[in-house]
């Protein structure tokens, strides 16, 4: 078991050599890509941690910074809530030198690169085990409920409630960009990465500094200049029943949040169209208005699902607005614009989720969710 605080420097000392894959590879060539997984509320983190003293045959010494800001490649986590953590190890391989980097270094334990030396492959898993995480001395909270009646038993509270909805536990989930996670940053601090905290793997990439949207640590939003744009491998294609939300605070009222990836002047849209509406449009095109009475996207959460009848309805800041009936298909796969480069989002998107079913429950959960961000 490990043993770690939060806001601090974590050191592990792990046997890796009894479970060596690659045995062929020098040590010198193997780097470890740790997943870590929270009892409490399933949150999943990517961390390759500094080595130290490299690979010894009892054990090899891993090092977790603590930074605000997580970043996978250079060991920087940032683990919260403090419990039980599960973690495993991959063994990541590479031909010549490791390069921990972005686009050189797997994401995740099923990230496939391109077949290059500079490029690092995932062998497999050679340890698992616990992370037992307690707060930072000084800032736990406990709490007390005292009940009155002496006919019946008093109960404590420790900490918080612990039965605390999690998107990913949905089984429609279909990607979930999540609020201060899954952020990978490059040198000057932009966001090459926002990786998909569903177990699908829709990762929004982009590897073109200038088109890479900039980062606010303190509040989890990714920021878009009109110019910049995050784009999956492949769309999420949805035929029927879809709910998407998301957390916007914009800066104009006239831009793409949610295309598809082809840039086809009709592609599928989710895109403000005023400062008190909003386009949803399917993938050939064909969308409609959809007005909200209540407020402006200046500072909105936003939820819009389409049921089985094909009734497309919005609800912002938790008020259910205008229906418009909608079919066909929608996909979906780049954040923040139109891939011809126009009415792109100007703005900061705090979080966004996508699932293939609906429901008012489903539309009551995020709402809360959202409004707490």
């Amino acid at each position: 078991m490990i043993q770690g605080f939060t806001e601090s420097n974590i050191t592990a000392y792990l046997s890796t050599e009894d479970n060596r894959i690659d045995t062929a590879a020098a040590t010198s060539k193997i780097r470890f890509l740790v997943k870590l997984i929270n009892d409490m509320n399933g949150d999943i983190e990517y961390c390759y941690p500094s080595m130290g003293k490299g690979i010894l045959p009892r054990y090899t010494t891993m090092t977790f910074i603590y930074n605000v800001v997580p970043d996978r490649y250079t060991g920087k986590v940032n683990l919260l809530p403090s419990g039980h953590w599960k973690y495993e190890v991959y063994e990541v391989v590479w031909l010549e030198t490791p390069v921990v980097a972005f686009g050189n270094a797997p994401a995740t334990e099923t990230d496939i690169l391109p077949v290059l030396n500079t490029n690092g492959i995932v062998k497999g898993l050679v340890t698992k085990g616990i992370l037992n995480l307690t707060e930072k001395l000084g800032t736990e909270q406990v709490q007390y409920d005292q009940h009155e009646s002496p006919n019946s038993p008093n109960y404590v509270w420790y900490g918080q409630d612990i039965d605390v909805w999690n998107p990913a536990d949905e089984d429609s989930m279909i990607a979930w960009y999540k609020n201060k996670v899954g952020i990978t940053l490059d040198s000057s601090g932009n966001v090459s990465e926002w990786i998909d905290s569903s177990v699908n793997t829709f990762n929004m990439l982009q590897s073109t500094k200038s088109k890479m949207p900039s980062y606010t640590a303190s509040t989890g939003g990714v920021v878009f200049d009109a110019l910049d744009f995050l784009k999956a491998g492949v769309d999420i294609k949805i035929d029927n029943e879809f709910t998407v939300a998301f957390k916007i605070k914009a800066k104009t009222y006239n831009g793409h949040i949610l295309t598809d990836t082809t840039g086809a002047v009709l592609n599928t849209a989710v895109k403000l169209s005023d400062i008190d509406s909003l386009t949803a449009a399917n993938s050939a095109g064909l969308g409609a208005i959809l007005n909200t009475t209540t407020g402006n996207w200046n500072d909105a959460y936003v939820v819009i699902t389409r049921d089985s009848s094909n009734l497309i309805c919005l609800t912002v800041n938790g008020v259910a607005q205008n229906c418009v009936t909608i079919s066909g298909s929608v996909e979906y796969g780049t954040l923040g614009a139109q891939q011809q480069i126009a009415d792109n989002f100007d703005g900061s998107l705090f979080e966004l989720q996508i699932y293939d079913s609906t429901s008012q429950a489903l539309t009551d959960l995020i709402n809360e969710r959202l409004s707490n961000l």
